[in-house]
């Protein structure tokens, strides 16, 4: 496993985390932290022990244990356990220009939104207004991203 790989499973768990909405902000951001750290390095993380990922990042005990757990199993425990939480259409709407898992979890806990087809529904219906902070101009520059998604594929 890669630092590219690595970096990315450590965003992805600090989005589910905040979209899931039962975690403390100091958590998603040590994950955040990391997932940077990660992507910066220039060698490789594969290969160092759990003191040595310590040293090179900056971080936990506790997280460097989970790393190690990473790059020797292709797997960590908390990823899984979140990826079955999480309905993977809603890491899919990081995609969508203006949605941050803050927002994607609003719109999942408001309006019941799982995926783009719901959100393409729910803007299409005038419901995303009900919701504070998505106005016409939101509105708009979803639809927009939502077709530029399409057509890509």
């Amino acid at each position: 496993m890669d630092n590219h790989e690595i970096a990315r499973v450590l965003h992805d768990i600090a989005d589910m985390l905040e979209i899931s909405g039962d975690e403390n902000f100091f958590r998603i951001r040590a994950y955040r932290y990391a997932g940077h750290a990660v992507d910066d390095l220039t060698q490789p993380l594969a290969g160092l022990d759990e003191e040595q990922v310590r040293g090179t990042l900056g971080i936990g005990a506790d997280l460097a244990g989970k790393i190690v757990e990473l790059i020797g199993t292709g797997e960590m425990a908390l990823y899984v356990e979140l990826r079955e939480r999480v309905p993977p259409g809603l890491l899919e709407l990081r995609q969508v220009s203006g949605l941050g898992p803050k927002r994607i979890r609003q719109l999942a806990q408001i309006a019941r939104i799982t995926n783009r087809d719901d959100l393409a529904r729910a803007v299409e219906s005038g419901a995303l207004r009900t919701i504070r902070g998505f106005g016409p101009k939101t509105e708009q520059r979803i639809l927009r991203s939502l077709e530029r998604l399409r057509e890509r594929g």
